[in-house]
């Protein structure tokens, strides 16, 4: 390279360094942009109860939700649980019918909008994959036995109606707080 080519070839190399930097910031003004947005989001829920945020579960849980959307959540369950329930996915038998009373176990709620968020990641993607399968072999059948053996629901299927499943030993719920309701859920 002559004397005369280097400054046009370093002139070259900065320009191209000028290029990354502005690709570069670009990249840390999008990422700036995400942090604010996450921060804004974070600070709008500083008034709930310590720790509440962190538990919230993305509005898959009713602990800790926002009463209006948990309202909409329990709206979707109800409408996913009424075509999922008498069809494959809850072959319905004698043993294992859940009764009309599930919103009414707090416990059942929350495994009934555990199991339908593991629906949604499973089916939300539109190409065919392990996960829907994995769905019905991994979280169907467990979470019929457990709200069967832990929530009291064999009582009300006996009964014919609800009963007031027992409280667990140990258990205090005069002194814990009033849960926030929605839809007649206690979160």
């Amino acid at each position: 390279m002559s004397h005369d080519e280097q400054p046009q070839a370093l002139q070259e190399q900065v320009d191209a360094l000028a290029a990354g930097l502005d690709d570069h910031d670009l990249a840390i003004g999008q990422i700036a942009a995400e942090v604010a947005a996450l921060a804004q989001a974070g600070d709008a829920g500083a008034d709930q109860a310590p720790g509440s945020r962190a538990r919230s579960g993305g509005g898959w849980t009713a602990y800790g939700s926002d009463p209006q959307a948990l309202a909409a959540r329990m709206g979707d369950l109800r409408a996913w649980f009424v075509w999922a329930y008498p069809t494959i996915l809850f072959p319905r038998s004698a043993e294992k019918e859940i009764p009309d009373c599930w919103e009414q176990h707090p416990g059942v709620v929350e495994e009934l909008l555990a199991l339908y968020a593991a629906w949604v990641a499973a089916y939300a993607e539109a190409r065919p994959n392990e996960g829907r399968i994995a769905w019905h072999d991994r979280w169907v059948g467990p979470f019929l036995d457990r709200v069967f053996l832990g929530y009291g629901l064999n009582e009300c299927r006996r009964n014919g109606g609800h009963v007031q499943a027992r409280q667990a030993r140990g258990t205090d719920v005069a002194a814990a707080p009033e849960p926030a309701t929605a839809g007649g859920v206690r979160a």
